[in-house]
Order: C-alpha cells, then sequence, then structure tokens
C-alpha cells in the first residue's frame, strides 16, 4: 500500500492559502538583524534659500521591512517622514541632518550628512536679527510688532556678526526650556513669546538676552509679552514702542550690558546707590553734544531698581525710546545708535530717528497716567570660543515701572 505523509494536509493547506491571497503573509522580523540607513539629499549644497529633496529609498532590512523613518536637523527631535522628503534651508550655515530607520523588530540604524546653505552671490553682509515664536501663542497683532521691531533695529545695527552654530540643549539651558532652536546663528536669534505673567497691569513684558556669544555680543534674546495686558498695549498705540524698547535690552542696552563693557560710571560703589551716573562712551558723548548737552551722557539714577542704571535719564532726554518712560513713537536717536556703536556694534546712524533734547522731563513725569511694569531676564549663559555652553549663576529678573503718559 502506498505510504501518505502524515502532513501532506498542512503542505496541500499552505499553498491554498498562498493561492487564495495571491502572496505569502508577511511574517515579524524574528531574527534581529539590524537594518541598513541609506541617506541622500540633492542639492546638498547652495544659496539659501535652498531646497532640497532627501531620498531614503535606499535604506533595507536583511531579515524584514523598514516600518518607520525619521530625519532630524542638528540636535532636533526625529519627526517622521516618507522614502523621499522636501526640506527648505531659508539661513546661511552648515546643517547636520540625521536619518534614523527602525525595522519590524525593532532594530535601528542611523545615516548622517550635512547640508549646506550658502550666501547669495553679491549680497552684502548685515545684522539679521530672526524672530522665532512657541507654537500657538503669538497671534498676527503681536507678531507684527515684533518684527517691525525687528526691522527697525536692523537698520541701525549692520554689521555682520561671526555665524555661531548652538544645539537645543544650549539655548534651553540658556533661555528655558520653552524655547528650542538647533542651527547656525545669524546674527541674533529672538524669541517673540506671549504668556500669562501676572494679570492686567503690573508686568506687561519681559525681555534680554539669554545666551551671549564668547565676545560678549548677544546671540540669543527673549521677550515675552504679558497675555493680559496685549490688548491694552495695541488698543492704545503703545504695543509697537513697547516692543522696540524691549528689543533695545535684548541688545544689551542695559547695566548689565554697559557694565560688562566698562562703559558705566557712578561715584558709589554700587550703581542703585549713586546720584551721577553716565555712559563713557565717546561716540554716544559727541552725538548728546551735537544736540546741545555737555559732557557724559546721563543715565537714570533715581534709585529704583532696573529703571536706575540701565535707561537713559528721564530729565534730561524725555521721550526717548530708551528712557524709562515711554512715549507713543518714541524715537530711536542717534545717541542710542551711537552708544551701540561705543558697545562694538557697527551702525547706521542715518536710520535712526529725529529727535531733540526735551528740557521739560519734571513736566512729564507729573503728566504720567498709567505705569506698567517691565522685567529685565538676566543672562543665562555664554558659549565659548570652542562652542561650549557655561552657565551664568542665576540672579532674580529685575522688575522695573515704566510710565505711559496720560492718554
Amino acid at each position: 500500500m502506498k505510504r501518505v505523509c502524515p502532513f501532506a494536509w498542512l503542505a496541500a493547506f499552505l499553498v491554498l492559502v498562498i493561492v487564495g491571497c495571491g502572496r505569502l503573509p508577511v511574517l515579524p522580523n524574528s531574527l534581529g538583524k539590524a537594518p541598513t540607513a541609506v541617506l541622500s539629499i540633492t542639492p546638498a549644497a547652495g544659496a539659501v534659500p535652498l531646497d532640497a529633496w532627501v531620498d531614503t529609498r535606499g535604506s533595507s532590512d536583511p531579515d524584514g521591512r523598514i516600518v518607520l523613518r525619521e530625519l532630524a536637523i542638528g540636535d532636533e527631535p526625529y519627526q517622521e517622514i516618507d522614502e523621499e522628503h522636501p526640506l527648505r534651508f531659508d539661513y546661511e550655515g552648515t546643517y547636520r541632518v540625521s536619518l534614523r530607520v527602525t525595522d519590524d523588530s525593532g532594530e535601528t540604524a542611523v545615516a548622517e550628512t550635512s547640508v549646506i546653505a550658502e550666501p547669495v552671490a553679491g549680497t552684502a553682509q548685515r545684522f539679521r536679527i530672526d524672530v522665532r515664536y512657541p507654537s500657538g501663542r503669538v497671534a498676527a497683532r503681536e507678531r507684527e510688532a515684533v518684527e517691525a521691531a525687528a526691522a527697525k533695529w536692523s537698520e541701525v545695527v549692520v554689521g555682520d556678526l561671526r555665524d555661531t552654530s548652538v544645539s537645543t540643549g544650549q539655548v534651553e539651558q540658556a533661555c528655558g526650556n520653552e524655547y528650542r532652536y538647533s542651527g547656525p546663528i545669524d546674527d541674533l536669534l529672538l524669541f517673540g513669546d506671549v504668556r500669562d505673567l501676572d494679570g492686567p497691569g503690573g508686568v506687561v513684558g519681559m525681555a534680554g538676552a539669554c545666551l551671549l556669544r564668547s565676545d560678549g555680543f548677544p546671540l540669543v534674546g527673549v521677550i515675552v509679552l504679558d497675555r493680559a495686558d496685549v490688548d491694552f498695549l495695541a488698543a492704545s498705540g503703545d504695543l509697537h514702542t513697547v516692543v522696540q524698547h524691549e528689543l533695545g535690552h535684548v541688545l544689551d542696552l542695559s547695566m548689565s550690558g554697559w557694565q560688562r563693557r566698562g562703559l558705566l560710571s557712578h561715584e558709589r560703589a554700587g550703581c542703585y546707590d549713586s546720584h551721577s551716573v553716565h555712559f563713557t562712551g565717546a561716540a554716544a558723548e559727541r552725538e548728546f553734544a551735537r544736540l546741545g548737552g555737555a559732557g557724559r551722557v546721563p543715565v537714570e539714577n533715581n534709585g529704583v531698581m532696573g529703571t536706575a542704571c540701565s535707561h537713559w535719564d528721564e530729565e534730561t532726554f524725555g521721550g526717548e525710546l530708551m528712557t524709562g518712560y515711554l512715549d507713543r513713537d518714541a524715537p530711536l536717536s542717534r545717541i542710542t545708535g551711537a552708544a551701540l556703536s561705543d558697545m562694538g556694534y557697527q551702525v547706521n546712524l542715518d536710520a535712526t530717528d529725529a529727535y531733540t533734547l526735551s528740557g521739560g522731563g519734571g513736566l512729564r513725569t507729573q503728566a504720567v497716567g498709567v505705569a506698567i511694569g517691565e522685567r529685565l531676564l538676566p543672562v543665562g549663559g555664554v558659549l565659548d570660543d570652542n562652542g561650549e555652553l557655561k552657565l551664568v549663576p542665576q540672579s532674580d529678573p529685575v522688575d522695573l515701572q515704566l510710565g505711559l503718559p496720560a492718554r
């Protein structure tokens, strides 16, 4: 009698399954061999804005299949992508791009390459303020004010600073976990934000340079407006002035920035305890003299922490932008532009606003209608010449009062 294989029925069943389904069933990878990641970016270099195309189709897995492709720029978190993916680089610099692939057994592999975004041929290097906003918190009205302020200051400060690259971790440690960025900076990275601070009135905004370059120039700064006050500032017409004033502090127009450069004099050991406080830069002194002033440039000496030593003297300069008392459409004067020159910036004084010394500070002070507050944020860290972050021991932010004129 012919002998029948006891497993013939199983083989026949599998044939029926294959024929009926049209393909073999996909089984999970049980061998655990790592996949291979292959990353190609075309073009790998070009002038900004640079549009490039990512191709990961060469990636493979020897004993299974790739189930996930993810891409990261610099130290930014990985984001899932398809086999092919578009990229755009708006700013000059060298970017590290990483591909991570994961197979059906959970094994991963990584491939890296670089993309060079080059300056446009023949364009002059100028001071650039790159503004970024945390997702979902900043409305178009506030963005317009921040970008208008950035455009104005970029007309006054014109000299290009050395491109410097930062990691996400460095920015977070110096500026706070809300603010994330990785890559090159040319010349200042500014985070514009709107958050709940202290309710209506009180502190309406806070600002400062949180991360400095090795040469002391600001690299990353923050301006935060209180959500409870932006409607009032917009309705009163003061939003643009407040933001422009705060950006001046981000550029280091403050006691901290002046003291680091040896440009602040006062007769007592502590500036807040002094009655004679002056900015000692030669360029600002020349502009002060051209307006009819005499001697060194007076700095606020009212003893109020934050207001004193970080603003021009109110009685002398009245409605100038960087006094501690804000007028609507306050002018950014040649004195402020010259002070930035004394601090080491390359400036264009012709881009400043028309301004004359007020002389009537006492009368203006009596006309104050609404007192509002700002907060000067301390520096969080410095990048050394090797690109390493050196954290600065934290001090409390400095609250101060700004006066707005009666409506």
